[in-house]
């Protein structure tokens, strides 16, 4: 089974992190068989943000024992950007591509994946809400939101 990992950046700030990681996991992989798919991960693609996405690619490593694939978001190419002075934002004064996590984000769902897990923190999260909104839209994929409160909903 091949799955995408993402979610909420300010997870890194829990100090139960690990334990939140590990408890979605654990409800992720048992509940995939009700969705026909296997318990068994066999490749794990994440985007490679802090937080949510770097500590579940930690987990499958150490705990699943798999090599964990990163989807980087391209933060310093705007050279093809179609308006450069809408797209490019500054933080501590040096620019970025304010389309980089997004365009990301495509990119991990076109690469194929099986099923996909988000651990979702409160508040505002634009790159998980944006790529929940993406595998909704394409009503194949199961998707497992986890809530640190412990609920966890399939969509």
């Amino acid at each position: 089974m091949t799955i995408i990992a993402f979610g909420s950046r300010s997870l890194r700030e829990r100090p139960d992190q690990n334990q939140i990681v590990d408890r979605a996991f654990r409800i992720f992989l048992k509940e995939c068989q009700n969705y026909g798919l296997s318990e068994k991960i066999i490749v794990f693609k994440h985007g490679a943000a802090p937080g949510a996405d770097i500590l579940m690619a930690a987990y499958a490593q150490d705990i699943l024992k798999l090599r964990p694939i990163p989807f980087p978001a391209k933060w310093d190419d705007w050279r093809d950007l179609p308006d450069k002075k809408v797209l490019i934002k500054y933080r501590d004064e040096k620019a970025y591509n304010s389309l980089a996590g997004f365009n990301r984000n495509q990119e991990m769902i076109d690469s194929g994946f099986d099923a996909a897990l988000c651990i979702r923190m409160p508040g505002k999260s634009s790159g998980s809400d944006d790529m929940i909104d993406r595998i909704k839209q394409l009503k194949k994929q199961p998707l497992m939101i986890f809530h640190v409160n412990g609920a966890h909903e399939w969509v």
